[in-house]
């Protein structure tokens, strides 16, 4: 198949943890799509403001906005755009806090289950990109 390129990245990767943040970046990589990291929640909201995004995978404990927070504001002028929510949370934990019906994995987790739910929107999206 070929190849199909775009001028911006289609993963947001929040996370303020810059190990955790380049490690899933490149599992994105390797999967065959592009990324791009931000370390906080203004960090997201100021990237997203220019860039429109299919996926963003965010922590959901940031220093300065809860990933909660930061899905709400994105969603609503980015309405089309998926979410993981990641965290040592547990799903009860994170339901409680109304993270909505977005995707969410419990850290630790297996790399393939994140790429089965990445795998899974982008088929949705049609915008897989091979690597």
């Amino acid at each position: 198949m070929e190849a199909i390129t775009y001028n911006s990245p289609s993963i947001l990767i929040v996370d303020d943890n810059p190990i955790n943040a380049k490690l899933l970046s490149y599992w994105c990589t390797k999967w065959g799509y592009l990324s791009e990291i931000v370390l906080s929640g203004k960090a997201a909201l100021n990237k997203a403001a220019s860039t429109d995004y299919t996926l963003a995978i965010m922590d959901i404990l940031l220093p300065d906005i809860s990933g909660i927070d930061v899905c709400k504001e994105l969603t609503s002028y980015q309405p089309n755009l998926e979410v993981v929510f990641q965290s040592g949370l547990s799903e009860e934990e994170f339901r409680s806090m109304d993270g909505g019906g977005h995707y969410f994995l419990q850290k630790p987790y297996y790399p393939n289950k994140m790429e089965e739910i990445v795998d899974f929107i982008f088929q949705k999206h049609a915008i897989k990109i091979f690597a």
